[in-house]
């Protein structure tokens, strides 16, 4: 767990583009944002680029991660983003509620802050 708060310590403290490379900079077309929503299809953010969707996860109801983690609506999206070894990662993920956001947090970060 110190790791992991120490990585996401480093995922607030610097900003999205030095820290995430060139991941950061790819940005969804208009139109192909990814929309977390509510199993009830209410929005509750949208996501453009990485940054965006890190921040988003973030704040979110747990209720829209856990539809979106069920649905499996992350990975396509982050492959459209060419986030493979991201969305492989994710897509191996076994948690649920607040564990969930923590451990996609994780992901990013390891992938990301090496």
């Amino acid at each position: 767990m110190a790791i992991f708060n120490s990585n996401l310590d480093k995922l607030n403290q610097v900003s999205s583009v030095t820290q995430l490379g060139k991941a950061s900079e790819v940005a969804a077309e208009p139109g192909k944002e990814f929309i977390f929503r509510l199993r009830n299809g209410t929005e509750v953010g949208r996501a453009r680029t990485l940054g965006d969707f890190l921040s988003r996860l973030r704040t979110v109801p747990i209720e829209s991660i856990e539809y979106h983690f069920n649905g499996r609506h992350f990975s396509p999206w982050l492959r459209y983003l060419k986030l493979n070894q991201l969305a492989d990662s994710i897509e191996k993920l076994t948690s649920k509620g607040e564990r969930l956001r923590e451990d996609i947090l994780e992901q990013v970060s390891k992938v990301w802050l090496k």
